[in-house]
């Protein structure tokens, strides 16, 4: 028995495909508490030179449907995980009477890749529907004052990315390798290898520095043989 369901509550996930074209969404049912929805979407893929109208043609389309399943769900507690799908989230909550959780698992407004008109529209929705946001959950100290000097002060939950090591922390010193037996220090990251995470300059900065460590990186993206260039320089 999950905790959900000990506790009586029904979880349902919603999430979206590409890869399939229509309307009706999949269902999954993990167990008696815990439900997966798949929806599909129409404008999932794109021309390049189209992009910009089929963007907003997602965002349109993706907004449209969580509204109207969550709708069909009644939930009475809504986990908007980003800015994609808080417009979408809002429009349910004015029909029903909802908890909503932002989960600004990054500044949303100052992600890498956007324009300088994407940072300021995001801004601009945040603080537009920030009077129907309940909860708020950030990942730094730092993004949760940014919210609450720059859009507006709620109740905020801090959940850190990394986990925060102690001194006497003996078993997450002998995860990342830092023991008696072997004096190895292992960092990983996990992500995209994109620009705009100095990722180029974390592992460049590394060259040639003494000492036993190991330097891990997970993922795809246009500066994989870059890394992959440095690693054999420098194995």
């Amino acid at each position: 028995m999950t905790y959900g369901e000990e506790a009586g509550y029904m979880t349902v996930a919603i999430g979206f495909s590409s890869t399939k074209v229509g309307w009706a969404a999949g269902a999954i049912n993990l167990d008696n508490s815990r439900e997966i929805r798949t929806l599909p979407l129409i404008f999932g893929r794109s021309h390049r030179l189209l992009r910009s109208l089929s963007l907003l043609c997602q965002l349109i389309e993706v907004n449209l449907k969580v509204a109207r399943h969550l709708l069909d769900i009644k939930a009475d507690i809504v986990h908007c995980h980003g800015f994609v799908t808080l417009p979408g989230v809002v429009v349910a909550k004015l029909f029903s009477k909802r908890a909503l959780i932002y989960d600004a698992h990054e500044l949303e407004s100052s992600r890498d890749g956007l324009s300088r008109i994407g940072r300021k529209l995001i801004f601009f929705v945040e603080k537009a529907l920030w009077s129907q946001v309940d909860g708020l959950v950030v990942v730094s100290p730092s993004i949760r004052e940014w919210y609450r000097t720059k859009v507006g002060p709620k109740p905020t939950e801090l959940v850190m990315n990394s986990p925060i090591f102690r001194q006497h922390n003996h078993r997450a010193a002998r995860e990342l390798g830092v023991n008696g037996e072997e004096e190895t220090l292992r960092v990983g990251y996990v992500g995209a290898l994109t620009s705009g995470r100095s990722i180029i300059e974390y592992a460049s900065s590394l060259s040639g520095v003494e000492g036993n460590f190991r330097l891990t990186f997970i993922g795809e993206g246009p500066l994989r043989s870059q890394l992959e260039e440095l690693s054999q320089a420098d194995p």
